[in-house]
């Protein structure tokens, strides 16, 4: 894995900035957002801001927003997370990308969730099926809520 891949998967990647939008939703913290924009990133190729609940900012710091999403600097990435995507106005949804997420299923959980090390742990017989035994599955699965990202991030298991 590469240096950049490091730093997001543990959280301190100085180019990925994860902005809280349920406490920093008005226009100021978006004007803040907007004025670090204009800096270039400082060793990657794009600078990604990732707004969490994005649904909870106000129609104010949207406005403030708009003119950043209809002409972003080449090396600036948004990502808008939110559970809600209907609160988000319609004059920004028209000038996103909208992908849907969904939490996986036991199954496919159980067929991902061992990595290549945690492979040469298991069993001969548990490598051939490359699935964890299902009482570990499930344990594994509702303690990450479902979320291979969570599996990873917290090693759980």
């Amino acid at each position: 894995m590469c240096e950049s891949c490091t730093e997001i998967r543990a959280g301190n990647a100085v180019d990925v900035i994860e902005i809280d939008a349920a406490t920093n939703r008005g226009i100021d913290e978006i004007r803040e957002l907007r004025d670090g924009a204009r800096y270039r990133p400082a060793r990657d190729r794009f600078k990604i801001y990732i707004l969490d609940e994005a649904h909870q900012i106000t129609d104010a710091a949207f406005n403030a927003l708009l003119k950043t999403l209809e002409e972003p600097p080449s090396h600036i990435i948004f990502m808008m997370a939110t559970t809600q995507p209907e609160d988000i106005p319609q004059t920004i949804r028209s000038r996103c990308q909208h992908f849907s997420f969904r939490a996986v299923s036991l199954r496919t959980f159980g067929g991902n969730s061992a990595t290549s090390r945690d492979r040469k742990k298991l069993k001969p017989t548990m490598m051939r099926s490359r699935c964890w035994p299902r009482p570990a599955t499930a344990l594994c699965a509702t303690r990450s809520r479902f979320s291979i990202r969570q599996l990873h991030r917290r090693r759980i298991g």
